[in-house]
């Protein structure tokens, strides 16, 4: 039972690191700062429905956001800015409507810009993404409208983000930007957890300080700074950043489920969370409102993490030194080791030993998610397999390592070899780490300088003297423990369940420190016993959540395809299989190829009509020119020519969509914000004579019957799109 005590020690720092980041309790209507529940009123209505860019919906969202500042008497315009986007031979052509809100300043510093945006995607009502910071901003101007600031408070609330970030875009191609000192983005990738603030500006040091004077309980880390930094993900930030810009981005990353699920809605967001986001947003925007923004040093970086709720920050460029302690300290113990008849050939027997554990955990972990995706077909049906049970595989791979590191380092005769060999590859990895991710090596560099201090203090010839109260390996722990417990959960959150090694990975690490802290517990079976207990209790919690509920539903795509060239009808999904939610509609679909883009999906042929107009197609007299006009709402244009080798020029209502054009490629081109049930098409040729063909895709938003769902699905991509060829 003695050897049980240090287990359970590790296990509760894990527990409160990870809980001391949690979100801040939600305050009450009356309190005098921000209550999220004075937010939530906002989100109910902005949130009721889907508001994609462009649709009737979406402009209901954006007159209620103007009707609130309006009634707060803060000066707010619309901004409408075009853009355009290319992707090879795909391109995008966007009208945005951005809501620009000011609360003037008295100083003459730069303004502070809180940015969100206010559409949602097609299937979803965006109560996470991005209504909770629509409302936490509505929220904010009334707390600060009247607070005489230093700085104006700009509330930049953006349309077309998640079409391609295109409201940020045509706003910073369109704006003089030299007036603003620094923006706040605000964003969410699903519905709950702590708020993190997880990009940065290049050169964060001072940012960084600044926002722990500020905000609630932060939680930030360099590791997220360096890893968003390599990554592809964008939002609208990242045009802010990349016009040089300089702030800082939000979001929360738990309830990854949730993310651009029909079923984000406010019933089903945290509201600990919106109150950590709004909360921060409003001390942020006093704190920075009022500070000297106008040139904010840049010079240095910081690297900086979260301990048991506290935020610890120092200049990165201590990192090289703590790098060199480790080092050190690893090579006297290194040195000294081999003195005392440790042998090379013992701790690289053991180095590889660690190293094989490791690769069996990540081969393992990722035969699973493999195998998860065949037992389970649902998950697929989540971005990256995200489904609502998935924090238990965190516990499975967890397990998996506990399970091959023990069997594989059951023998201790040699404990000091296996002690050396960890200590060298944590050093290998804190360089890898330093070279590659320079602000976020202190993930390896501090724990690891920590355990080899008290491996060399333990082989000490006074070591009865520095340890007879064993303070020194609890106090140690603590450290070690306290930087590593909240990224286990953190990368996997930020990954997801196809990356299950990563946890299993982490918990090698821990183990690591585990046999040089608290060598006397891997005597016996314990930890044999405890991954047993975490794999069959992470795979069992997980199968017993597994089936989707009216609380968390199951996303099911149908839509409604008709093509008025070949009278054609079909019911497609966007989805992997087929599903309660569209079987009986879709039981004898089967993969055929449809058009715009040409793409092999799931289909059933039938004979139902559509429910909406088909587009008007007319030319004028000059037949330079094409007129298309829908009685319906049309959300979304795409339009197609397979061969633009006639074609000198294209303008989609008044936008030069091909000018001066050479190519004979194949051409998409979406049309998005314009009002498309009216399109005006001019053009010019080469050989005026020659007839060309564009495809003409219209989609809108409703099917041409009802389409019953189970109490636990919901619907997804409920649309019809008309195909049809223009000649001209």
């Amino acid at each position: 039972m003695k050897n049980l005590i240090p287990i359970l020690w590790m296990l509760l720092l894990i527990f409160l690191s990870i809980i001391l980041e949690s979100p801040i309790p939600v305050k009450p209507h009356d309190y005098e700062g921000f209550s999220a529940l004075n937010a939530k009123k906002h989100m109910d209505i902005m949130a009721s429905e889907c508001h994609f860019m462009g649709t009737e919906e979406n402009r209901k969202v954006r007159d209620y956001i103007l009707g609130e500042f309006e009634k707060l008497n803060i000066p707010t315009e619309v901004f409408t800015g075009y853009c355009e986007q290319a992707y090879g031979s795909y391109k995008q052509i966007a009208k945005t409507e951005n809501i620009i809100a000011t609360i003037k300043g008295s100083g003459t510093g730069k303004s502070l810009v809180l940015a969100g945006h206010y559409d949602s995607v097609l299937s979803a009502p965006g109560a996470a993404d991005d209504v909770h910071a629509v409302a936490c901003m509505i929220e904010t101007a009334r707390l600060l409208k009247d607070e005489n600031l230093k700085n104006d408070l700009v509330f930049l609330i953006t349309d077309g983000e998640e079409q391609g970030l295109l409201g940020a875009k045509a706003f910073v191609e369109s704006k003089d930007l030299s007036s603003i000192g620094m923006v706040l983005n605000y964003e969410a990738r699903g519905n709950s957890g702590a708020g993190i603030f997880f990009e940065w500006s290049e050169g964060n040091a001072w940012l960084a300080k600044e926002m722990r004077k500020a905000a609630s309980n932060p939680v930030a880390s360099s590791m997220a700074y360096e890893i968003y930094n390599k990554l592809p993900n964008d939002t609208d930030f990242t045009h802010f950043k990349t016009a040089g810009l300089k702030g800082i981005n939000h979001a929360f990353i738990d309830g990854f489920s949730f993310y651009h699920n029909p079923a984000d809605t406010p019933e089903r967001i945290n509201m600990r969370s919106v109150q950590h986001t709004g909360e921060n947003m409003w001390r942020m925007a006093m704190h920075f409102g009022n500070a000297d923004i106008s040139d904010i040093p840049t010079d240095t970086n910081a690297s900086f993490f979260n301990f048991f709720g506290l935020l610890v920050i120092y200049p990165a460029s201590l990192d090289f030194i703590i790098l060199l302690l480790l080092l050190a300290v690893t090579g006297l113990c290194f040195y000294r080791d081999l003195k005392t008849g440790l042998s090379i050939k013992s701790i690289l027997y053991h180095l590889f030993i660690i190293i094989i554990c490791s690769i069996l955990s990540v081969v393992s972990c990722i035969g699973l998610s493999f195998l998860l995706f065949d037992i389970y077909p649902q998950y697929a049906h989540f971005y990256t397999g995200q489904f609502y049970n998935h924090k238990w595989y965190i516990l499975a791979a967890t397990g998996i390592a506990i399970i091959f590191f023990k069997i594989l380092n059951s023998d201790l005769e040699n404990l000091k070899a296996l002690q050396s060999a960890g200590l060298t590859l944590l050093c290998l990895i804190a360089v890898l780490s330093y070279l590659v991710l320079p602000t976020a090596s202190y993930l390896i560099a501090i724990p690891g300088l920590g355990l080899s201090l008290y491996y060399y203090a333990s082989h000490y010839p006074l070591k009865d003297k520095l340890l007879n109260k064993n303070y020194l390996r609890y106090l140690l722990s603590t450290v070690v423990l306290g930087v590593w417990g909240p990224v286990i959960i953190t990368l996997f959150l930020a990954f997801s369940i196809k990356l299950l090694f990563v946890p299993a990975l982490m918990a090698i690490l821990i183990l690591l420190a585990s046999v040089i802290l608290f060598p006397e517990t891997w005597e016996g079976k314990h930890y044999i016993y405890l991954g047993i207990l975490f794999l069959l209790s992470g795979l069992g919690a997980a199968h017993w959540y597994s089936s989707p509920t009216p609380e968390k539903p199951l996303p099911s795509s149908l839509y409604y395809q008709y093509n008025v060239d070949s009278k054609n009808a079909y019911w497609i999904t966007n989805d992997p299989d087929i599903n309660e939610g569209n079987r009986s509609i879709m039981a004898e679909a089967e993969k055929i190829e449809l058009p715009l883009p040409i793409r092999k999906k799931l289909a059933v042929k039938t004979t139902v009509q559509p429910g909406v107009s088909i587009p008007i197609v007319a030319s004028d007299s000059s037949e330079t020119r094409i007129f298309i006009k829908s009685e319906d709402e049309v959300f979304k244009s795409r339009m197609l020519i397979q061969n633009t080798s006639n074609i000198k020029s294209l303008e989609l209502n008044g936008y030069p969509a091909l000018a001066n054009n050479q190519s004979e490629n194949i051409f998409y081109v979406d049309l998005l914000g314009f009002t498309q049930d009216s399109i005006e098409i001019r053009f010019s040729k080469k050989d005026t004579l020659k007839m060309d063909t564009l495809w003409l895709s219209s989609k809108m938003g409703t099917l041409p019957q009802d389409v019953d769902l189970p109490d636990n699905y919901i619907r997804k991509d409920a649309y019809t799109e008309i195909i049809q060829s223009i000649i001209f």
